[in-house]
């Protein structure tokens, strides 16, 4: 099933559910005027949540806001009025909530679980990553409830969120294949969660001569010997205390500017690596060599030489791919705060296909390259093609506009009883002097009545007839001096 039919049918589906629930609503509820959508309406909302990452508001309310002429966005109003989004929001769905069993181990991620299997080997498929490829840890944004929600200090910018483990190509940052933690599983890993996560995702790569880069967080000597079976080459910064590496690696205290300190195993297929750069590294590696590079670096005094070992060198330029990726998601976000989690993972698929799809067509494409935005407004075109918005009824009280009641109510005259001197102008034919262009015999005469229009708020005099007939069947009812076409 397309994604968006899929949308659209739990969103339906969870509607009616959670209206039934509700039982007799209110009155003035907002939930009355819904009515089921289909894969198109879904549409126009992905393409609206783009255009949102293009325009940055305060508030949600404010896209359909017209107070101030410079910060009018009236394409958002005409894609859907602001109560037709914010109902829309509120039932957009998944999957089917009556679906999910009281098994021993519950699927954590059963909210989404559609969408990942309709995604999760889409990429891989679809793309060739280059031969220098990464496995590093993303993290979504999400401060609401949730019992595997995690706390990342070394994260500059996301701290508290959802975690992520990701396979991403060194070269493009297109994201290949991603894992969502979900908290510690039941199941005891041999070799431990980083060995599972780096096996995991590279099934499929085997044999074929990629190199992955990785932190300390996944190296270890059971997971290269493993990769390096597969034909997989690995390199990364590696923990001092993990089992297998040389003892002195763990106490060696290197000074500064001195050469590396490099291991090699017995048949020379690993090699390990300590030395001293701002702080202590220590390396682990099945690719390269036990060589050192000069790398110029920036210093007080200008630029300097430095001796890095060339696995490091390696490692520092390979290693940003899933940085290049988060950067690139962050470019235009339009994520907001939710209380609902299924629906951070839901902007950031969304914002995954947007990324991943600029990547491919710039590749397929390299004389016409597209910036991310260029990019983005082409499928909010793409997604809007055929859409016709759909006319909610209004709701509120009736309108004080006494033009609008003018013409529109039941009108019914009334007499006064003034003397015919002291009695109003008539608001459609009495024509003032000081309004007529001619003067003395001949002009424009005041016309005097004693009737009114009572159902009227301004209570408007008027002459039996016509005038009471034209104020109320004509837009522009008031008479106008005519003597100077009358003299022509």
């Amino acid at each position: 099933m397309p994604i968006y039919d899929l949308v659209a049918t739990e969103t339906n589906r969870y509607a009616k559910q959670r209206l039934d629930e509700i039982g007799e609503l209110p009155r003035r509820s907002r939930f009355r005027q819904w009515k089921d959508v289909h894969s198109q309406e879904i549409k126009a909302m992905v393409a609206m949540e783009i255009g949102k990452g293009l325009v940055h508001k305060p508030t949600l309310q404010s896209y359909f806001q017209d107070s101030y002429w410079l910060t009018r966005t009236p394409g958002f109003g005409n894609i859907f009025s602001r109560d037709q989004y914010m109902l829309l929001k509120s039932f957009v769905h998944f999957a089917n909530n009556e679906d999910q069993g009281e098994d021993d181990i519950p699927d954590r991620l059963f909210k989404v679980r559609k969408l990942i299997d309709l995604v999760s080997n889409t990429y891989a498929a679809a793309y060739i990553p280059n031969k220098e490829i990464c496995v590093d840890e993303s993290m979504l944004k999400f401060k609401g409830r949730l019992f595997w929600k995690q706390y990342l200090p070394s994260k500059p910018s996301t701290k508290w969120g959802i975690k992520l483990w990701s396979f991403c190509d060194s070269h493009t940052g297109f994201l290949v294949r991603f894992q969502i933690y979900t908290g510690k599983e039941a199941a005891t890993q041999e070799h431990g969660l980083g060995y599972r996560v780096v096996k995991d995702l590279l099934q499929g790569y085997e044999n074929q001569g990629y190199i992955v880069y990785m932190d300390n967080f996944y190296s270890s000597l059971q997971l290269y010997e493993y990769l390096r079976v597969k034909k997989i080459g690995a390199c990364g910064t590696v923990r001092a205390n993990r089992k297998g590496l040389p003892k002195e690696m763990k106490n060696m205290k290197p000074k500064r500017g001195a050469l590396p300190t490099i291991w090699e195993n017995a048949n020379k297929t690993m090699l390990a690596c300590t030395w001293q750069d701002t702080g202590k590294v220590n390396m682990l590696a099945t690719v390269g060599n036990v060589g050192v590079t000069g790398v110029e670096v920036h210093a007080k005094t200008g630029l300097r030489t430095v001796k890095k070992p060339n696995i490091q060198v390696m490692y520092n330029k390979h290693m940003g791919g899933v940085d290049k990726f988060d950067q690139l998601c962050s470019t235009y976000p339009f994520e907001r705060r939710h209380k609902k989690w299924y629906q951070t993972l839901w902007h950031f698929f969304v914002e995954t296909a947007l990324v991943n799809g600029c990547i491919c067509y710039n590749i397929q494409n390299p004389l016409k390259k597209m910036s991310q935005r260029t990019f983005r407004e082409n499928v909010i075109d793409g997604l809007l093609q055929g859409y016709n918005r759909r006319i909610l009824k209004k709701r509120g009280r009736r309108s004080n506009d006494p033009t609008d009641l003018r013409l529109v109510q039941r009108h019914f005259p009334r007499n006064n009883k003034l003397k015919q001197k002291s009695a109003p102008n008539c608001v459609v034919c009495s024509i003032l002097p000081s309004e007529c262009t001619k003067k003395g015999k001949g002009s424009c005469k005041r016309k005097q009545t004693s009737y009114y229009c009572e159902m009227c708020v301004a209570k408007p005099p008027l002459c039996i007839a016509p005038c009471f007939e034209e104020y109320h069947t004509k837009v522009k009812y008031k008479k106008t001096c005519a003597c100077t076409a009358n003299d022509d």
